[in-house]
């Protein structure tokens, strides 16, 4: 995801650039045939207005896209944890996209904390997945699992920063200062990121500034955020649910065989989960069992 947005970056960079050099040439630059030159056999490309991004300074570009970074990041976390939720639905209790943004102990009559949720031992669960793939993921995300109040403090710095820029023209909210302050004793690269805020404290109502290296740091953390819970709650009846309709679906393009031997059958089973449903199963024999008696696949052995 960061590759992309900094590529992205140098891409406006080169048009920016490009076009303030081209347009120097001439008193009266035609800004369409510049813009023509400089993006062409580009595919699906929109309406570019190469003289307002050319006239801006770059400084102002660099603000719009941290601006940008961060609220689409918080975005898609909240429509990420909003399908969290769905997925963890218990009844009683209210599992919402809101359970997996604060860190645990946090309280709200509105929905559980999902560290409540954990201590309620209420969610229904698949054995399946329980015991065949939640182990390894368990192990991977080790790191991210224990780090995620950490994270869930910073997750909270971040999106009150975007919440001070988008509705208080900038300034530093309380919220701000107070997220940042919840979330600094423990630094970034204490809690699994590769480095730290190199933007300073919040100081209330000030400008909030903030580089776009920082924002770009936003979203690895929200990955590591989705990590991180995925492989806490990828048990779920739900999930189980999931897992058999991506089955189905794959299955349609990809049949199993009528009949192989035992090993090709084991083999054939362990590569169309890896690669075709997307799970690493602890047991490709009892994989096999499992994909039986839900009527998925049942290849004859010869």
């Amino acid at each position: 995801m960061t590759s992309f947005i900094w590529a992205s970056y140098a891409g406006l960079w080169s048009i920016f650039n490009s076009g303030k050099q081209l347009a120097g040439l001439s008193s009266k630059p035609e800004w369409k045939k510049i813009a023509d030159h400089l993006t062409t056999g580009i595919p699906d490309l929109g309406g570019i207005d190469l003289k307002v991004i050319s006239d801006q300074p770059w400084s102002e570009h660099q603000k719009m896209y941290t601006n940008f970074i961060l609220t689409q990041g918080a975005i898609l976390y909240e429509e990420w944890a909003g399908q969290l939720a769905e997925s963890t639905l218990t009844p009683g209790k209210k599992v919402k996209a809101e359970t997996y943004q604060f860190p645990s102990g946090s309280t709200s009559s509105k929905y559980i904390n999902w560290s409540a949720l954990d201590a309620s031992g209420a969610i229904l669960t698949s054995p399946f997945i329980a015991s065949e793939v939640q182990p390894r993921l368990l192990i991977t995300h080790t790191a991210n699992i224990a780090n995620l109040d950490a994270m869930l403090k910073w997750f909270r710095y971040f999106k009150e920063v975007r919440n001070s820029i988008a509705h208080h023209g900038s300034i530093a909210s309380q919220r701000a200062v107070d997220a940042y302050a919840a979330a600094s004793p423990t630094a970034l690269s204490n809690a699994g990121m590769s480095r730290d805020l190199t933007s300073a404290a919040p100081v209330l109502g000030k400008k909030v500034s903030i580089p776009l290296s920082d924002a770009v740091l936003f979203l690895g953390l929200i990955q590591r955020l989705a990590f991180a819970f995925d492989a806490k709650y990828c048990y779920t009846n739900h999930a189980e649910l999931d897992l058999k309709n991506r089955i189905k679906s794959a299955l349609q393009r990809h049949p199993a065989p009528k009949e192989a031997t035992a090993q090709k059958k084991q083999v054939w089973i362990k590569n169309f989960l890896n690669h075709k449903a997307n799970i690493a199963v602890a047991s490709t024999q009892n994989a096999e069992s499992w994909l039986k008696s839900h009527a998925l696949v049942n290849i004859k052995q010869i």
